[in-house]
């Protein structure tokens, strides 16, 4: 852990003196943001043309090779003649914060223990993550939000860089780079945060490993070439709170103001992108004659053909709500449908509970009548049956008194409707019941 710790001093250190000056007065020794001034410092090579990195891919340019597929077999992957070996899915790292970024350097043993095998069979040992915000590589003219980069060295000292693009998406957030973004130094500080994550080769890759293959050089003075540069063509999705996270502490950290380049977002970047925060990433180089391969993979892991531009969980969350309503409203229709049918049953019903009832009669004096009890529902209460019979035609008058002295028959009662059969100047009688309104009554017809 101690000689862990002494080599994360030196990285912090190289960092910030490589940043800064001693002397005020000369000012620092190189700058994101006056990076034309690079070429001019002593021992460096950025000023070669040809062989510098980054570039900007152009895939119609791209040597394309036979495609081969992705085999996986415990901690080993191959991919033609690419292969990635690791002991450990879990490693120990620090986490430091240098004037130029965020880094995650691998501790003893796990620096030697994550190999990456070259398509010429050299081995090259996984030493640490670095990122920039926006990416440095590009394709087709298109800049990525971030790019982290997996900086690898073989015994003899050459240097191989696996850039992996992290693109701005619909999600909560990057499951690998949650467990330690928030983890990172608020300042610089030459002791980084011990932390244990997942193995990149575990965690980091993309599912396809497509990748563009060149020759280069390191991106930050002294750029020292013969630097194999592997590119994956498949960028990992990130959230924009991750991307604006990293660009805030970067700035945070800065070695001073005028340490980062400020200039308009490039082509690619998921808007909204603040202008306000300087940038750390170094423009693109000529290519040059240099010649950039392509390394198809034959099966890629499946996408839906409507991924819509990287956004198809967000995507498919929006179609889920949609749905969701949909279902609702459809919901609410078949209730209110089954509460109309409801009611026309029962409107039935009640109809049949208060149909007129007819009860046969006799009387005595004037014979066989018909009483209709007409209006009278389930839940009511039963009115007695009103007794109006039709007098016999040929009864005397002092007769037909006599039965209902208290009514004359000649005067229509107020809520009776009924008439004696001389008032309706000799039509038959009434042979279907009539409704006037009011309580349920009773009726006759002889």
């Amino acid at each position: 852990m101690l000689i862990s710790r002494l080599l994360w001093a030196c990285a912090v250190l190289h960092a910030v003196l490589s940043a800064t000056a001693p002397d005020q007065e000369q000012g620092p020794p190189w700058t994101y943001a006056d990076q034309s001034s690079w070429g001019k410092l002593s021992n460096s090579k950025c000023g070669n043309e040809g062989d510098q990195a980054p570039i900007n891919i152009v895939t119609t340019g791209a040597l394309k090779q036979p495609a081969q597929p992705l085999k996986t077999s415990g901690h080993s992957s191959t991919f033609g003649g690419l292969s990635w070996n690791y002991t450990w899915p879990l490693v120990k790292a620090f986490l430091g914060t240098t004037p130029r970024g965020w880094q995650v350097m691998l501790t003893p043993p796990y620096d030697t223990s994550t190999i990456f095998t070259f398509l010429n069979g050299k081995q090259f040992s996984l030493r640490k993550l670095e990122f920039t915000s926006p990416s440095e590589n590009s394709i087709d003219g298109q800049s990525f939000d971030m790019e982290m980069q997996l900086v690898h060295a073989a015994s003899d000292g050459q240097m191989l860089i696996s850039s992996v693009f992290l693109k701005v998406g619909l999600v909560d957030g990057n499951e690998y780079l949650s467990t330690f973004w928030p983890q990172f130094p608020p300042k610089v500080t030459p002791d980084g945060t011990a932390a244990q994550i997942a193995n990149p080769y575990y965690a980091a890759l993309p599912g396809g490993r497509s990748c563009f293959i060149f020759n280069g050089s390191g991106t930050v003075p002294p750029c020292g070439t013969d630097t194999i540069w592997m590119v994956f063509k498949e960028p990992l999705v990130i959230s924009r709170a991750q991307r604006d996270l990293y660009r805030g502490a970067l700035n945070a950290s800065s070695a001073h103001s005028g340490f980062l380049r400020f200039a308009p977002p490039p082509a690619g970047v998921v808007q909204p992108w603040s202008t306000d925060l300087g940038m750390n990433n170094r423009i693109t180089q000529p290519q040059g004659s240099r010649p950039v391969l392509f390394l198809p993979m034959s099966n890629p892991p499946t996408t839906m053909s409507f991924d819509l531009d990287g956004h198809f969980w967000g995507f498919l969350g929006i179609g889920l709500l949609a749905l969701s309503v949909l279902i609702g409203l459809l919901a609410l229709i078949c209730l209110l449908c089954s509460g109309a049918a409801k009611r026309n049953v029962r409107s039935k019903e009640v109809y049949s509970a208060e149909s007129d009832e007819a009860i046969d009669l006799f009387d005595p004096l004037t014979g066989p009548y018909i009483c209709w009890k007409i209006g009278q529902s389930a839940g009511q209460d039963r009115q007695p049956l009103r007794r109006f019979p039709q007098p016999v035609a040929n009864a005397p008058m002092q007769q037909r008194q006599q039965m209902h002295p208290q009514v004359q028959l000649w005067q229509q009662p107020p809520s009776m409707g009924v008439m004696p059969q001389s008032q309706m100047g000799g039509r038959p009688p009434m042979t279907q019941p009539m409704q006037f309104g009011g309580p349920g009554q009773a009726r006759y017809m002889r």
